[in-house]
């Protein structure tokens, strides 16, 4: 069954209205455009079942779309996944853990492939502790998405492919965790996919 997810219904319904306003009125040519924006709409906002896999100590992408970067800062891994504007922007969790910190941070709007949007772009930060390390999760905004949507606060659980939000049209997800402690185990310019494809392994005995 096609699924679109709940912030998806109130531009599906403005675009619905307008296209059939617009077969009734004197300007006909614009109900194609308003109908064009519809399914358009409805596939943006598609939120398509995903099967974590299941294995233990993996690390699961956050977001559709491919890697952008990945970098050694310090004793850390950083993993950024740039999503297109054809791909699902819903969000998951790469690891399970308790969401120990959310925090909302105002910034610019550059877009989103390029590397200073890491660090000035608007952002959705959450600090997510496991049951052997702490690592964090960022939902940044690009040239052309203006809202950060979040489903969980300080204090939650989440689960390893669970939803944890979305971000509107064309984005960036990263997610730093500890050298120590992971393998990762892609590439940049690989396509991944939210909640079902495998980033980085988490290596116990090793460090």
């Amino acid at each position: 069954m096609f699924k679109i997810t709940k912030e998806g219904y109130s531009v599906l319904v403005t675009f619905g209205i307008l296209t059939i306003l617009a077969m009734f009125s004197h300007f006909k040519f614009l109900a194609y455009i308003f109908f064009i924006l519809f399914l358009f709409s409805a596939y943006f906002f598609r939120d398509p079942e995903r099967f974590p896999p299941r294995l233990e100590n993996v690390i699961v992408s956050p977001a559709d779309g491919r890697i952008l970067k990945i970098e050694e800062i310090e004793d850390n891994y950083k993993i950024s996944i740039f999503m297109g504007l054809f791909d699902v922007h819903i969000n998951r969790a790469p690891i399970s853990g308790k969401i120990i910190e959310k925090k909302y941070q105002k910034g610019k709007f550059f877009n989103a492939s390029l590397d200073k949007a890491s660090e000035e772009n608007e952002r959705m930060e959450y600090l997510i502790q496991t049951e052997n390390f702490t690592y964090k999760l960022s939902q940044i905004a690009g040239i052309i998405a203006r809202r950060i949507v979040s489903y969980i606060n300080s204090g939650d659980y989440v689960n390893i492919g669970e939803k944890i939000g979305m971000i509107k049209f064309g984005s960036r997800a990263e997610i730093v965790v500890p050298k120590k402690f992971v393998k990762v185990i892609v590439s940049e310019g690989q396509k991944v996919y939210a909640g079902e494809t495998i980033i980085g392994l988490i290596n116990l005995g090793e460090g």
